[in-house]
């Protein structure tokens, strides 16, 4: 996501935005973040570097989605099974690995770009 665009669905300057980025500006309003953070799709204690403090992780829009599918559920259940964990425990590990693929701050868009990087990882592992 460019820096124009961010400012479009943030409804944020360009100019505040660099600035931010630069660290020029070093104490953005919680509004300002909280726009930001629903432009990028992220919570705001993501967007803060933040671990969750009621303790329930939140995740994308898409990894939320994800998480719900039957082929996730069903796979989870068969490994867990396999491993002899909870399916709980390890689709909570599975969620926050996935949560934590980006790259130069790209996200998979969709729940099944997730499952294509579910499947493809757990053929390997």
């Amino acid at each position: 996501m460019t820096l124009n665009d961010l400012s479009s669905k943030s409804e944020t300057s360009v100019t505040y935005l660099s600035d931010l980025e630069r660290g020029t500006l070093s104490n953005p309003t919680l509004d300002t973040l909280r726009r930001v953070a629903k432009a990028l799709d992220v919570s705001l204690n993501e967007l803060l570097e933040l671990e969750p403090d009621s303790g329930v992780r939140t995740y994308p829009s898409a990894l939320e989605e994800f998480r719900t599918l039957p082929q996730f559920v069903t796979a989870i259940e068969e490994q867990a099974g396999r491993m002899r964990i909870s399916p709980d425990e390890l689709a909570d590990a599975w969620l926050r690995m996935l949560s934590s693929i980006k790259l130069q701050g790209k996200r998979p868009k969709s729940a099944m770009d997730y499952y294509f990087l579910f499947d493809a990882i757990s053929r390997t592992l």
